[in-house]
């Protein structure tokens, strides 16, 4: 029979593998998050159909199948990610602007869910986001914006996409003149 000491040390050892362990599955998951597949992000560029995700949204669960025919935007973040957190206000903003006629989705990808939707979509960062069209098809991904700093943003990516997807074109061809 083992002495007490000799149980404890056996068990605090024990203990400490565990969470080595965990940690290094956690470090493995967000290395999956962080490093997309370049063949995943042909599969997922703009103009082709979303793939199919269900994601918890206050409470119920929301399919790219169940918004039928709704503009949504996924928000890709990490809640503990300073950037992310930054984005919030815009973020809600534009929600605000558009509330009724576009879903905004979070997306934690500090979840195991969240990871798996992030690779589905092939989303390089966070915070990052796709806007998906009433007919399911990516419209845009990437940034929100051209700068975390509010104070000097001079385009407005997500914004511009959904005036455009409400029916004000011009801002594709401003989107396509900026970008060249």
């Amino acid at each position: 029979m083992l002495c007490f000491r000799c149980r404890i040390g056996l068990l605090c050892a024990a203990l400490i593998g565990v969470i080595g362990w965990r940690i290094s599955l956690s470090h493995h998951e967000s290395e999956a998050f962080a490093a997309p597949s370049e063949a995943s992000v042909s599969d997922v560029a703009v103009g082709t159909v979303a793939p199919s995700f269900s994601i918890a949204d206050r409470g119920q669960q929301v399919t790219l199948e169940g918004l039928h025919g709704r503009t949504a935007v996924l928000c890709f973040g990490s809640p503990s990610r300073e950037q992310s957190k930054q984005y919030r206000p815009r973020v809600k903003q534009l929600r605000q602007q558009y509330a009724g006629r576009v879903k905004f989705l979070n997306v934690d990808t500090e979840s195991i869910d969240g990871q798996q939707i992030a690779s589905a979509f092939a989303a390089k960062q966070s915070p990052y986001f796709v806007v998906i069209d009433a007919q399911g098809v990516i419209a845009y991904r990437g940034d929100f914006d051209d700068n975390a700093n509010e104070e000097i943003i001079e385009q407005h990516f997500c914004a511009d996409v959904l005036r455009e997807i409400a029916g004000e074109p011009q801002m594709l061809k401003q989107r396509i003149a900026a970008a060249k």
